[in-house]
């Protein structure tokens, strides 16, 4: 079983997070396929497990954090549970780099602002 994690985004500049190729694992052997979402923090973080039912169908296990109530997804084939897990993470990383970004921007804005207050406070401007 293949399990991927996303790594921290890098450092000076760059906005983009990265993400370790996901090996896919075979179609009869979902069992366990595991992706994490993005974020800093463990507490609020997404995790995705494929599990197989009693029933011989596979089922998607949502948790955030460590310590809460999963959600389950399914029945669905083994394919169908990959496609989902996958879609899922993918989705929060998008959300995340919006947030993310958004967060940088208004930061930038308000500091920009700061320096232009004191700027005039000072007679600079």
């Amino acid at each position: 079983m293949s399990n991927s994690k996303w790594t921290r985004w890098a450092t000076g500049g760059s906005s983009a997070a990265t993400e370790k190729p996901a090996a896919e694992p075979p179609a009869d052997n979902a069992d366990g396929y595991t992706r994490e979402g993005p974020g800093p923090l463990d507490a609020i973080r997404f995790k995705w497990t494929v599990k197989r039912g009693e029933d011989s169908q596979y089922y998607v296990q949502e948790t955030i954090g460590e310590c809460t109530r999963s959600f389950l997804d399914g029945p669905m084939t083994a394919q169908a549970a990959i496609k989902f897990v996958d879609d899922r993470a993918s989705d929060a990383l998008v959300r995340f780099e919006m947030l993310r970004n958004d967060m940088l921007g208004r930061a930038a804005d308000f500091a920009k602002q700061q320096r232009s207050e004191t700027a005039k406070s000072f007679g600079l401007l």
